[in-house]
């Protein structure tokens, strides 16, 4: 089916413009003595801008042909595992195809490990692969290769690729750059007692610019988002769903995937998830799926496990299942073949079950209403303790200040505006910079040290309004004041506002 949809395409579009590309696939063949019998074959790739080539890793046969490492049976030759692949790997639609597929951009290399018991050997085959660009797609081609393969031999091999590419013995392979040793985030986990049997699960991810981690929530057909799964218990239950925060979250275009997407450009990002524990003797455990990406390429997903015993305050991240949490070995599982094809297509047509009635929408409030709703709040404010007694003081601060009505209209308008602007200035930074928190005010609000620092200066002026001592202001203060009187009316304005 494949190659008869192929064959449809090149007679209708691409024959007339084959001979007018020049092939804008370029390899380049080597290999590498592991010790031993054992080489490792690299193919390099270079690809001209615009032009891409398929994954090997391509989920059916309905769409383009596979890039493929095809080598010639001999007698004591040996394949060790499967192929890899690296370099500027997108994942996402195809125009041409019309459908998701996983496509190599720009460069990248193909690896084959393989266990040879000649000494020389020389080792033969072909590359299969598919060039296309937003528009059209030329003809599958095969390109051939020779290695001569020796232990006591050059590291690299002076043989022909295609019949026109020259191996580059100087130029570093794309792979030693590929990433550092590992994955470049790291995690970690602890857990907090809030108290009335709750529990904060807070989960930490460490890394540093150029690389970055996806956000939970994004759309589909980009990258994969940063995933919790928790295993299910009787024990616990959680409240709400996992939050996230960042040293600074994006959200915008992303140059990979090309599409706007939310990620967190710096580290440390924190999830949070809330739990309600029954028993805190037993452990609450889970694991995340995660992808890492720098500014031109992404890192396969990788999966890390927690677990944490609110009884103890004990918390661990691991690599590998815990032996408790064997679940979720069985959910990675299908992360990587949703990642890299084997499963069929979800029949949407006729799904396995019937969806929860969703929840009623919610009706978006007007201007109008909500101003007349904060209206009545602010009069009913009037009547709190804190806000009662300020009334005297206000209209008197205006009446007996002003030598007519005209200037006590003007300042009170002053008034007004200046709390307006109060109000304006503090909620500027979070429209200006995504780093700052929203909730920071609360957090200054109920600072412990902020507010003892409250707590003391209250104390000095009680004891003074009870006469032990007198709060005065220096003389110098007042003469400046008095000599810029008009200045001084109008900050007093402000300052009463604020």
């Amino acid at each position: 089916m494949k190659y008869l949809l192929l064959l449809a395409t090149f007679i209708s579009s691409s024959f007339s413009l084959i001979g007018q590309f020049a092939n804008p696939v370029t390899w380049e063949a080597d290999w590498k003595h592991l010790g031993g019998d054992e080489y490792e074959l690299i193919f390099k790739v270079e690809i001209d801008p615009g032009w891409n080539i398929y994954s090997q890793f391509l989920e059916g046969d309905d769409g383009p042909v596979a890039t493929q490492i095809q080598i010639d049976a001999q007698s004591g030759l040996e394949l060790i595992g499967d192929p890899t692949e690296e370099g500027t790997i997108k994942k996402g639609y195809d125009s041409v195809f019309e459908m998701d597929v996983i496509k190599i951009f720009n460069s990248g290399i193909l690896r084959q490990r393989v266990k040879t018991s000649a000494n020389p050997a020389t080792i033969k085959g072909y590359i299969t692969y598919m060039v296309c660009n937003e528009e059209m797609c030329l003809p599958p081609t095969d390109s051939e290769f020779t290695l001569n393969l020796s232990p006591d031999g050059p590291s690299t091999d002076e043989s022909l690729l295609g019949g026109d590419a020259l191996i580059d013995t100087e130029a570093p392979l794309l792979g030693d750059n590929i990433a550092p040793a590992g994955n470049p985030v790291s995690w970690s986990t602890t857990i907090e007692d809030l108290g009335n049997q709750e529990y904060l699960l807070k989960i930490t991810a460490e890394f540093q610019p150029p690389w970055t981690i996806y956000s939970q929530f994004i759309e589909e057909d980009g990258p994969i988002p940063t995933t919790f799964t928790y295993n299910e218990a009787e024990y616990y239950t959680l409240i709400d769903s996992t939050e996230e925060s960042g040293k600074k979250i994006k959200d915008g275009y992303d140059a990979i995937f090309g599409i706007d997407v939310k990620k967190i450009v710096e580290g440390p990002a924190v999830f949070t998830q809330k739990v309600k524990v029954t028993d805190p003797q037993q452990w609450i455990s889970g694991d995340l799926m995660f992808m890492t990406c720098d500014d031109e390429q992404c890192l396969p997903p990788a999966y890390r496990y927690f677990r944490a015993r609110p009884a103890t305050l004990e918390a661990e991240m691991s690599s590998e299942p815990f032996s408790e949490t064997k679940a979720a070995t069985t959910q990675v599982s299908d992360a990587i073949v949703t990642l890299y094809g084997d499963l069929t297509k979800p029949d949407l047509g006729n799904p396995l079950g019937t969806c929860q009635t969703a929840p009623p929408e919610v009706k978006q409030s007007s201007m109008g209403r909500i101003f007349f709703l904060g209206f009545i709040g602010g009069l009913i404010a009037l009547l709190t303790p804190c806000v009662f007694p300020m009334i005297p003081l206000t209209v008197s601060f205006f009446t007996k200040r002003s030598a007519n009505r005209s200037k006590g209209v003007t300042n009170a308008t002053l008034y007004a505006g200046f709390i307006v602007l109060v109000y304006l200035l503090l909620s500027a930074p979070f429209h200006l910079l995504d780093s700052v928190s929203p909730d920071i005010l609360n957090q200054i609000s109920t600072n412990v040290w902020l507010n003892l620092g409250f707590f003391v200066i209250f104390l000095v002026f009680a004891f003074s309004f009870f006469g032990y001592f007198e709060i005065a202001l220096p003389a110098s203060w007042t003469n400046k004041s008095t000599q810029a009187e008009g200045i001084g009316g109008l900050l007093g304005i402000f300052f009463m506002a604020l």
